[in-house]
């Protein structure tokens, strides 16, 4: 498990967004007013090192700048409204900054059993919007979601596809991109579960993805209580770092996703092609006398696009839904390599009740667990089909 930034820190504004670059710069580089790092090109951009260094004050709601008169220019003036100074935030509606004007969740809940609190009520860009309910012992839960841009942050893994340096993404990219990202979705899910404590992602568009983390809140919290026990109890605070790529002290939580997908990825190839093989391995004999002259010579490109999927979605299931147990094994063999044949090899084995498999690894406990999942699954054979192909029954 990596090491999480859990100190909330400013984004970049949508300008140095714009003209940040590349990511891959070295210490020795300048940064810009949001920490980040500033390339060459940056640098001349915005009139030199001189226009860098001095920090410029931000609104903490919308980045936008603040005036000479010490306001915000943006969102603090809805329909001419007076405009807050520097050093005082928003409406924090609930009173989760201020003591005194802290109250019981229950009151916060008035008759209902669930309330909405978006960003601008509890002052906190980090957390999202937070959805609060109560529970049936009386206790509170209080749900934290960051929207995440997957389509944008992942894209690029698309080959032939590019969503940097202000490329715009066309219809056709989109939908190669939406596909590959279904296609992964069960593998983006786990990690951001392992990684962040992400309950769902819940979105109708892979650009606006809402990743939700929870905690539970005692019977007697207030609304100051909200906001503190969501960057205690869960990783909010990282998440919505490390989403940003470059934000100074974090790490880039779309490069470590893209190079575990990578991984993933290989380990799923590897143990569905170990796993095809020993099919064939073990059902030689059926498989000649259902006219295949040569099993042992099937390759996996030989296979129809169905069978390729079924072996492929099968495998993957078990690599990720077992993933836990497989890492507690502790062997190579099974977990913390790109490898990964031996799974293949022994789920195969153990879902068609082979005299080998998981459990007799030296596994103990782990191995009884991973046979036991893979002999509930049903018995699956190669069989020739009309057409001479391999499918399985």
């Amino acid at each position: 498990m990596s090491t999480h930034d859990e100190i909330p820190r400013p984004r970049a504004t949508s300008q140095h967004h714009m003209l940040r670059g590349a990511l891959n710069a070295s210490a020795t580089q300048p940064r810009m007013h949001d920490g980040k790092f500033a390339t060459k090109d940056v640098t001349e951009a915005v009139g030199g090192l001189g226009a860098l260094g001095p920090e410029l004050p931000q609104c903490p709601r919308c980045d936008g700048p603040w005036g000479t008169d010490q306001t915000c220019q943006n969102c603090c003036a809805p329909d001419g409204q007076m405009r807050l100074p520097i050093g005082q935030d928003h409406d924090l509606g609930p009173g989760a900054q201020d003591p005194d004007a802290a109250r019981p969740l229950a009151e916060e809940l008035g008759g209902g059993d669930e309330a909405q609190i978006g960003t601008f009520e509890h002052g906190h860009d980090a957390l999202g919007a937070i959805s609060l309910s109560r529970n049936e012992d009386g206790t509170f839960h209080a749900e934290s979601s960051i929207v995440l841009g997957i389509r944008e942050g992942l894209g690029d893994l698309v080959p032939g596809v590019s969503t940097k340096g202000g490329d715009v993404m066309s219809e056709e990219d989109a939908e190669k991109v939406d596909a590959w990202l279904d296609e992964h979705s069960p593998a983006i899910n786990a990690w951001m579960a392992d990684e962040y404590g992400v309950e769902r992602l819940d979105g109708d568009d892979w650009d606006w993805q809402q990743a939700t983390v929870s905690t539970d809140l005692p019977a007697d919290a207030s609304t100051q209580d909200l906001t503190s026990a969501l960057e205690s109890g869960t990783k909010a605070i990282a998440l919505y770092n490390e989403s940003d790529p470059g934000t100074y002290g974090s790490r880039d939580m779309w490069r470590e996703l893209r190079d575990h997908l990578a991984e993933h990825d290989e380990r799923v190839e590897n143990a569905s092609q170990q796993y095809l093989d020993t099919a064939l391995w073990s059902s030689s004999d059926e498989l000649v006398e259902q006219g295949l002259a040569n099993p042992r010579e099937v390759m996996w490109e030989d296979l129809p696009a169905q069978t390729q999927t079924k072996i492929r979605e099968d495998v993957e299931r078990f690599l990720i839904g077992q993933r836990h147990v497989l890492k507690a094994t502790g062997s190579p063999d099974y977990f913390g390599c790109e490898d990964a044949t031996q799974v293949g090899h022994d789920l195969y084995l153990s879902r068609n009740g082979h005299g080998a498999g998981f459990f007799d690894r030296g596994l103990g406990e782990h191995g009884e667990r991973l046979q036991d999942v893979a002999r509930a699954l049903n018995e699956s054979s190669p069989i020739v089909g009309d057409d001479g192909n391999i499918y399985f029954e």
